[in-house]
């Protein structure tokens, strides 16, 4: 086997004249499977088995549906229709933190290579209390640097809906929000007087680090 494929993929070719040979042959054929797409049951299956991959080498992974990549130095999802993640966000403040109460704090996010989409909900329940300083929710990843953009929008059963612009937070993990009007950052006091149902939802999207 002395010819190389056309591609350029660095696969020998077999010709008529050369003598069988399964070790050849195997070789063969472990260099063609190496270069399609593989299929491993989770992204930790696909870890233990390819110890050693190559730059743009691709894997499947059934658990979450998500097609995966290496860059050179890790895998990375390249093909959006994965499943989102739940993650439990802490909800902060630069003074007293905030709490729900009885309510919940939930979320999820989904990657898409270095993309990071990021939803967060927080239903305020009995005993629910807003703390003092400038809110910030945290991410499920870092991001690269600050930059984060997206929205905070409060549902409520009765009353004025509202919706703020989030921005990153302090650091690369957590995010914060801006008033309706940009007049500074969003803070317990810019919020209508709260109710036990109210619901705050953020949307986030950002660079993974």
């Amino acid at each position: 086997m002395t010819s190389a494929d056309a591609s350029g993929q660095g696969i020998l070719l077999p010709r008529l004249t050369d003598p069988p040979n399964i070790d050849t042959l195997y070789s063969l054929l472990n260099s063609i499977i190496s270069k399609t797409v593989l299929t491993f049951a989770s992204a930790s299956a696909r870890n233990a088995t390819l110890t050693s991959p190559v730059e743009g080498q691709m894997a499947w992974l059934q658990d979450t549906n998500v097609l995966t990549q290496y860059t050179g130095s890790a895998w990375v999802n390249i093909l959006p229709g994965g499943v989102w993640t739940a993650y439990t966000p802490t909800w902060t403040a630069t003074t007293t933190s905030p709490s729900p109460g009885a309510g919940s704090i939930t979320g999820k996010y989904i990657e898409y290579g270095q993309e990071v989409h990021a939803m967060i909900q927080v239903v305020l329940g009995a005993g629910f209390s807003m703390g003092s300083g400038i809110w910030r929710w945290s991410l499920p990843t870092a991001m690269t640097g600050t930059w984060v953009g997206g929205t905070l929008s409060l549902s409520r059963p009765v009353g004025q809906d509202l919706s703020g612009v989030l921005m990153s937070g302090a650091t690369s993990t957590t995010v914060q929000a801006i008033a309706p009007g940009g007049a500074g950052n969003w803070v317990n006091t810019t919020i209508p007087t709260p109710a036990n149902g109210d619901t705050l939802t953020l949307y986030a999207a950002y660079h993974k680090a």
